[in-house]
């Protein structure tokens, strides 16, 4: 009989760089011979008090602390809207990705839940950030007291700073101690583990990057979606007018038209979720990418299949949701001159500049390899 693995990752719903990586992980686990289900861990829908708590916090940080860009009157999510928003990317999770709710709404899952598994896999994505989940979670506090394999497959911080006080990191330092192996997306992760963990961790590639180019065209064929070649695809996660305007510029540089792929944000409240609002398949998402002639993003993901699919890009960097992504994933394959600032003009020159991507192909394989044989020689029954 198979041995049965549970991967815990950040919340499938309608992150197309989080379901991607979560559908990756599990189709490389599988291949290695193991049953594996990825835990679906549903987005939680606040209460009428939590959403009124939610709102008095963002009220202190706007106008006690003078934090300018947090909305007081934020979006809250109902269930319908939920289900509405995410009806294309859920058809994708259901369809090519074997899920659990291992948790069922609680903190800790039953001790029969727990049993059920022989190994469980911390997956990819921010999954220890702290504003992002209860981490002690994600370092299996529910599962320390029990004889299996515990793994974190390029696990990440978020941040390049340490986000926790001396009782958590003591706890988090004792709960990492108890794992087979660790190893994390970015190279400040392998030296905030040692500094504050003391541990030591590798550094792997994205689980999105251990999957071929190919595997990907599959999907989007298989979803029977259209090639039309765009000019310029952006991918946005945060706009603002500075990101416009270096867009516009590329465009008017390049005579690009452009075709935006990014996601409309709910930020008030709508009696009906019009179509703009609904997040687009996956395959779309990703047919858009591999049919371009360059690639501006934000977004993490966004540049990890630009670079998959071999495109031309540029990426703007993006603090709130940590720069030290992109730094660490482009330092690999000698891109860092990719990364731009929006505050900043950019040299014209790289819009120009051809990436060696023979070169960049070889070092994905290289650590490719390297990963796949951490996943072999810690899944070891």
């Amino acid at each position: 009989m198979k041995e049965k693995i549970c991967i815990l990752t950040q919340p499938l719903f309608t992150n197309y760089g989080g379901i991607l990586q979560a559908y990756a992980l599990q189709k490389t686990v599988k291949e290695l011979g193991f049953d594996v289900v990825t835990d679906s861990c549903p987005i939680k829908i606040l209460t009428k008090k939590e959403k009124i708590r939610e709102r008095l916090r963002r009220i202190i940080l706007r106008y006690v602390l003078n934090r300018k860009n947090v909305s007081t009157h934020p979006y809250f999510l109902s269930y319908n809207d939920a289900k509405t928003i995410s009806k294309h990317t859920r058809t994708f999770i259901d369809k090519y990705i074997s899920t659990t709710d291992f948790f069922q709404g609680k903190t800790l899952p039953n001790r029969s839940e727990i049993e059920k598994y022989d190994a469980f896999i911390v997956g990819s994505d921010q999954v220890w950030r702290n504003e992002y989940s209860r981490v002690e979670g994600y370092f299996l506090d529910f599962a320390e007291n029990y004889d299996c394999i515990k793994i974190a497959y390029s696990a990440s911080f978020g941040k390049n700073t340490w986000q926790f006080d001396d009782k958590r990191t003591k706890r988090l330092s004792f709960l990492a101690k108890k794992f087979t192996a660790i190893s994390v997306r970015e190279q400040s992760g392998v030296e905030l583990c040692k500094k504050y963990l003391d541990i030591d961790a590798l550094h792997l590639i994205d689980p999105t990057l251990l999957l071929n180019k190919q595997d990907y065209i599959d999907i989007i064929n298989q979803e029977n979606e259209q090639d039309k070649q765009e000019d310029l695809v952006t991918y946005i996660l945060d706009d603002n007018i500075e990101k416009q305007k270096i867009i516009k510029k590329i465009q008017e540089i390049n005579h690009f038209s452009n075709c935006d792929i990014s996601n409309k944000k709910l930020d008030k409240k709508q009696k009906h979720i019009k179509d703009e609002y609904i997040f687009k398949p996956v395959s779309f998402w990703l047919n858009k990418i591999k049919n371009a002639k360059f690639v501006v993003t934000d977004s993490f993901h966004g540049t990890v299949f630009a670079i998959i699919f071999n495109k031309p890009f540029i990426v703007i960097e993006n603090e709130k949701r940590g720069n030290d992504r992109f730094s660490s994933l482009l330092t690999m394959f000698n891109l860092e001159d990719r990364i731009i600032r929006e505050d900043k003009p950019f040299d014209e020159k790289i819009l120009r500049k051809e990436i060696n991507y023979q070169y960049v192909d070889e070092i994905i394989e290289n650590e490719k390899q390297k990963a796949i044989s951490f996943l072999k020689n810690n899944l070891k029954f």
